[in-house]
């Protein structure tokens, strides 16, 4: 899979897992730069249903609600170019597309500082947050506030792990995955990852293992930009679609 997540991920996602056999692992490579937290969530729970385990491969990144369906694998494979990312919840605002809500509220409770503090700059400050409206801003406020609760629905959703696992977890992600990146941007490697207790798999980048995934991984790349791709591909079903214009 490599696309957004979005709610139109759920039927292309789940035309993927049709007809599986539920009794084998499921290995998912996966490439996203993030999305909808609470899709992530869905997916998760349908992964998990579809496979007795489930295995994510990530050869590049998989950022935001991409780190929140990494949170439900048993088995996470990385390597040196993989990245996960802060779950940090992602809001559509018109015209820009999905931004961070930690960086919206920012933004605007910067920018009310200012203008408080220099009540001429008001017009500029108002054209540079063109597009965010109260409305906006209070999705983006509940959106973060729900963001442990996000977590913790996707990693209950593991099918082997007990309530103690649980909350175990969710204690160990909460400083690097939630409370401690400054940015929508940074960069959760394996090692990072595997402290912070998730189930990674480190592998050398000239492992056979990883070489395999690699291959398949830069066939897809070379369809870009990733950006505007979106590959949903398995055993029923096959869509590739660029969203070029």
């Amino acid at each position: 899979m490599i696309d957004q997540i979005v709610p139109d991920t759920i039927t292309h996602f789940a035309e993927t897992l049709m007809e599986l056999d539920p009794t084998k692992d499921l290995h998912l490579l996966l490439h996203t730069p993030g999305g909808d937290g609470e899709v992530a969530v869905r997916m998760a729970r349908m992964a998990q249903e579809a496979s007795a385990r489930f295995v994510l491969l990530v050869p590049d990144t998989a950022k935001s609600a991409g780190t929140v369906l990494a949170l439900a694998a048993h088995e996470i494979v990385m390597a040196a170019t993989s990245d996960l990312g802060p779950i940090d919840p992602q809001i559509f605002v018109a015209d820009r597309g999905f931004v961070s809500a930690k960086d919206l509220i920012v933004a605007v409770d910067g920018a009310i500082a200012a203008v408080n503090a220099q009540p001429d700059t008001f017009a500029i400050q108002a054209a540079m947050l063109a597009g965010i409206d109260a409305t906006t801003l209070q999705f983006a406020r509940s959106a973060l506030a729900r963001t442990g609760d996000l977590a913790r629905q996707a990693i209950s959703s593991h099918s082997d792990r007990t309530p103690a696992d649980i909350d175990t977890l969710c204690k160990t992600i909460a400083q690097p995955f939630i409370e401690s990146p400054r940015s929508h941007h940074a960069v959760i490697g394996a090692h990072e990852a595997e402290a912070a207790g998730l189930p990674i798999t480190r592998l050398p980048m000239q492992s056979p293992h990883w070489l395999e995934i690699w291959e398949i991984w830069s066939h897809y790349f070379a369809l870009g930009p990733l950006a505007t791709l979106s590959v949903y591909e398995g055993a029923r079903a096959s869509l590739i679609l660029s969203n070029d214009a």
